[in-house]
Order: C-alpha cells, then structure tokens, then sequence
C-alpha cells in the first residue's frame, strides 16, 4: 500500500496535522491531527510503498512495546487513513 500523493504532513507549533493537497494548494477545511507515532509512520511512508508488518514493526522498535500492540496500532491507523481515502493499495 501507499499514502495518497496528496498527502502532507505539516508542523504548526508542536503539533503535527496531516493536510490533503489539493492542485496547488492545500486544503486546511481538511485536516487530521496527528500523534507522535502516527506521523512517525506517515512520514516513514511519503512516496513510497508500506506494508502493515513494517509499520508494527517500526513502532515496536521504536517504543519498545509489544508485537500485538504495535500491530493493532498500526492497523488502526491504517484504518483511519482508508476511511479519509488518503491510503492507496
């Protein structure tokens, strides 16, 4: 799978959002804010393929937490981003 090339993570202060582009702007009426994993594996994947597996994978390695909870994590996420139609398989 992929992330939509229209895809963007942009930082405001501290907070990281996912913004979608549209053309040559960018449409803030659509906006998803983003948790430190989450845009930790967003942008792990800008321009090019992901599996599920890399991204579990990722977060265990990164936060120390167990396989299945990393999983589930990186599932839900992948979830969220289906729903908005911003992954690409």
């Amino acid at each position: 799978m992929k992330l939509s090339d229209q895809v963007s993570v942009k930082k405001i202060g501290r907070e990281s959002i996912l913004v979608l582009a549209e053309g040559d702007s960018l449409d803030f009426t659509k906006v998803i804010s983003l948790n430190e994993s989450a845009e930790l594996l967003i942008n792990s994947a800008v321009g090019r393929t992901f599996t599920p597996q890399e991204w579990a994978h990722t977060l265990q390695e990164t936060y120390d937490i167990p396989a299945q909870t990393a999983a589930r994590d990186a599932d839900a996420l992948i979830a969220q981003l289906k729903e908005h139609g911003l992954i690409i398989e």
